[in-house]
């Protein structure tokens, strides 16, 4: 088999798994299932993960496929938390799920209770914020990102994000498994992984949210938690400890992908 039909049957086995991987809801697709081996046991792979459909929803979006990452975005909305509550067992304020699964035709979110580490995604709404720019961008659909809805929740991520803080510091202060590696690993702290999604995020927000007096307190936070994360990430000072800051080597690899604005 030469190369280029040995790629086209490549590219063909990932889309017919992507297919087979599909959610449905209500008749529609709404996401992408983590895993779909029958051979393994599923434990919470049977959900769609919003860090995992970030991936496809680039292949999706690239394949022309653009009604189901717009489910996906639409589907997020209604999923996030948009109630304040006092409730150390509830999610916080526009906090978006880790996961979801469509069981008995209902859709049921995961804000960390099922998650191996039991502890709520630090940034799942980052990704969310990813996904719908990537989404705005291949298709100019801005009419989506402009709804009432989408515009509260972009409100209630930098709100979450830029207002509720208990160190002060530019940069996202992560408890042990509560991203990427969804188990208790000892690693907390300020992971790069996620101050660039979270330079990313607040990046993406400004561009979504138009000028108005909604949108303008968030903008301003946005701008300033954005450059002061900037002017951070190109400290190369080492810190006193790894514990409080933690981005004293990896500061030099993030200013790599941060303009001087």
């Amino acid at each position: 088999m030469d190369i280029a039909n040995h790629s086209n049957s490549i590219t063909e086995i990932a889309e017919q798994t992507l297919e087979e991987a599909m959610i449905y809801y209500q008749g529609s697709p709404v996401g992408i299932v983590a895993a779909c081996d029958a051979k393994e046991e599923a434990l919470n792979y049977d959900q769609c993960f919003t860090r995992d459909f970030a991936v496809a929803a680039l292949a999706l979006l690239m394949r022309g496929k653009t009604d189901i990452v717009r489910n996906f975005l639409t589907q997020m909305v209604e999923l996030q938390n948009c109630r304040k509550q006092m409730d150390c067992f509830q999610p916080g304020q526009g906090l978006m799920p880790a996961s979801f699964k469509v069981e008995a035709e209902k859709i049921i979110p995961d804000f960390g209770e099922s998650a191996i580490a039991r502890v709520a995604p630090v940034d799942s709404c980052f990704w969310w914020l990813f996904i719908l720019r990537a989404y705005v961008k291949a298709t100019d659909d801005w009419t989506l990102a402009q709804q009432p809805e989408f515009q509260n929740a972009i409100r209630l991520i930098l709100d979450l994000y830029l207002t509720a803080r208990f160190e002060m510091l530019p940069t996202m202060l992560v408890p042990d498994g509560s991203f990427t590696i969804d188990r208790r690993m000892g690693v907390y702290g300020h992971p790069l992984d996620i101050q660039a999604l979270f330079y990313m995020a607040l990046r993406s927000a400004e561009e979504l949210l138009p000028a108005s007096p909604d949108n303008d307190p968030c903008l301003k936070a946005a701008r300033v938690g954005r450059r002061a994360l900037a002017r951070a990430a190109r400290q190369t000072e080492p810190k006193a400890s790894r514990e409080s800051f933690d981005l004293s080597y990896s500061s030099i690899l993030l200013a790599e992908f941060i303009s001087p604005q």
